[in-house]
């Protein structure tokens, strides 16, 4: 079974690196990085001063609706990391953040928390984060995403090009994409989501077309459509993804899927259950690995599987079993739990009496 790990983001906070937005106080001409008295009317503003080309920089955004695309260029002007916290309040919302390198970027930190994004129709997307980044971890705390701008995603890191490593993380969020197409879309990198809810209205709730890792921990997540999956992998090779402790369900349709994987793919299920709507949905794909332990339908029944290699890691007897030395066996057994059974039964023959 591979194991996922994916780092979260702490980034420090100092007061002397630190921009204020006050949409109704604030002056862009007076506002100081560093003087929390003196705050910036526009987050653009802020995150030009606080962030772009700076090794440390925060924001800290104060209630009222930003209808702002606002471009984080994070950049690296020294040896070792640069770190950035953006962090709003109840009833502050933007359009949406584009996260961009503003110079040769080895590794940096950001956290976004108490956020909306997606107002007014949203970013495009609400969330992106491209380019030439090298390593990026990006935590979001308290993020709520409702975005609705047809054909592009709520959420993505983008695909290509000389992109590094991008570790991304919700907790405690909601992602809702109200039209038509993926709340994230995983280009590259890694994503973890924790307590963090997903609705899509007509494609997967998460589309991974990469070769990393992706971890879902007491999720909800629900695709409302007729033939839509819940998450779905490209058939780019390679990728791991994990599901525990997670409420899966395809609304009101009847030939959606749980997950849908491409080759050379691991998908681990634990306590997990899904709700195919009324239809015969399961996990479908080609050449790619299986793990579930305790994971039903809604119903209580088996999660079907088509064309994969499955793993029952609850049902240790159910395992398959390939003998090392098949010339010990008349006839080899296909599964574990046979095995241990004709196992008993030898030793129980060459002791004449049941095993103590």
């Amino acid at each position: 079974m591979p194991n996922i790990f994916i780092p979260s983001a702490a980034a420090p906070f100092e007061v002397r690196h630190t921009a204020r937005v006050d949409q109704t106080y604030g002056d862009d001409g007076t506002g100081t990085v560093g003087d929390l008295s003196k705050p910036y009317a526009t987050v653009k503003a802020a995150a030009n001063d606080a962030i772009k080309g700076n090794q440390y920089g925060s924001l800290i955004i104060g209630p009222g609706e930003y209808l702002e695309e606002v471009e984080f260029r994070v950049n690296q002007p020294a040896a070792g990391a640069s770190w950035h916290n953006i962090i709003g309040s109840h009833g502050t919302s933007l359009r949406g953040f584009k996260i961009l390198p503003a110079g040769a970027v080895t590794h940096s930190t950001v956290r976004i928390r108490d956020l909306s994004l997606g107002l007014g129709g949203g970013f495009d997307p609400a969330l992106n984060i491209a380019g030439d980044i090298g390593t990026l971890t990006l935590r979001c705390d308290n993020v709520d995403i409702g975005y609705s701008v047809a054909g592009t995603e709520a959420v993505r890191t983008e695909h290509g090009g000389a992109f590094g490593n991008v570790w991304l993380s919700f907790f405690n969020s909601t992602v809702y994409h109200f039209v038509d197409s993926y709340c994230v879309m995983q280009g590259r990198g890694n994503l973890y989501c924790d307590r963090t809810e997903f609705l899509s209205v007509a494609a997967p709730c998460i589309y991974s077309r990469s070769q990393y890792a992706t971890q879902l921990n007491d999720c909800t997540l629900s695709a409302n459509a007729a033939t839509v999956d819940v998450v779905e992998h490209s058939a780019d090779a390679g990728g791991v993804m994990r599901m525990q402790y997670c409420l899966a369900s395809v609304i009101g349709a009847s030939t959606g899927n749980l997950a849908t994987l491409g080759s050379n793919q691991d998908l681990t299920v634990t306590q997990t259950e899904f709700d195919v709507g009324g239809g015969s949905g399961g996990i479908v794909g080609a050449g790619a690995n299986v793990y579930l332990a305790n994971s039903t339908l809604e119903d209580g029944s088996p999660i079907p599987i088509t064309s994969l290699t499955t793993t029952y890691l609850d049902e240790a007897t159910s395992v398959g079993y390939a003998p090392a030395a098949p010339a010990n066996w008349a006839g080899n057994p296909a599964e574990v739990g046979a095995a241990v059974d004709r196992i008993a039964a030898a030793v129980a023959g060459l002791l004449g009496v049941p095993i103590p």
